[in-house]
């Protein structure tokens, strides 16, 4: 690893119905009307009641007029230089861009086009993105798609009475509503996003196991990988 480079701090954010972002240009639309202020790391409720869009979902009842929330689209968008990422003495580096929490069903979208897609709240993600970044600025955009409608395994409706969208989602299941929680299904970028400059030769997955120990000594196996 040779750098780092955060995007957190200040986004736009935009909700649609469900599926229907592509079809109205949100991927590619330069135009920012009715686009709000958001925060990364961040949750779209957070952002909506910044903007004074919903009331504070923990007070009353008021949660249950933000379950239209999960029923929509989510598109976060953000601006960033790549002059110094592609600089001449640059050129055998790889540049990653690396989100450490995806909340939950996104699509990445960067300069208008399609580079990843995720669909787990605790796996980070991690794309290379050395060869779609164009000089000067990079238009990064991301999609979370609605969780009612996910796409997820839909199973038999007598397995379980639990809802498949959330028996079948990698998604923290307390926001589905528990004994100690109300419904609020979260959607967001939930954990930092940062740009990772890094050597074309990189070690990654290193485990190490411990073989045997004694009092005054141990044999230790390193096992890791090479990615060129």
């Amino acid at each position: 690893m040779k750098n780092r480079i955060s995007l957190n701090g200040e986004w736009l954010l935009k909700y649609v119905d469900y599926g229907s972002g592509e079809r109205f240009g949100l991927h590619a639309e330069e135009s920012t009307k009715g686009w709000l202020t958001a925060t990364v790391p961040g949750d779209v409720h957070l952002d909506m009641m910044a903007a004074g869009k919903i009331n504070d979902p923990f007070y009353g009842l008021e949660s249950d007029h933000c379950i239209w929330m999960e029923e929509k689209d989510w598109w976060y968008r953000t601006i960033f230089s790549a002059a110094d990422l592609l600089a001449a003495e640059a050129i055998h580096n790889r540049i990653f861009l690396q989100f450490h929490g995806l909340d939950t069903f996104a699509k990445i979208y960067l300069n208008g086009e399609v580079i990843a897609q995720h669909c787990n709240m605790f796996v980070p993600l991690k794309v290379d993105i050395t060869d779609f970044l164009i000089q000067g600025e990079n238009d990064l955009r991301v999609c979370l798609g609605s969780p009612a409608y996910s796409p997820v395994i839909h199973r038999d409706s007598n397995i379980a009475r639990t809802p498949p969208q959330r028996l079948c989602s990698r998604k923290a299941q307390a926001c589905y509503g528990w004994d100690i929680a109300p419904r609020l299904v979260t959607i967001g970028i939930w954990r930092p996003v940062e740009i990772l400059i890094c050597d074309a030769l990189e070690i990654v997955f290193p485990c190490v196991r411990t073989n045997w120990i004694s009092e005054s000594q141990a044999e230790v196996e390193l096992e890791f990988t090479l990615e060129s």
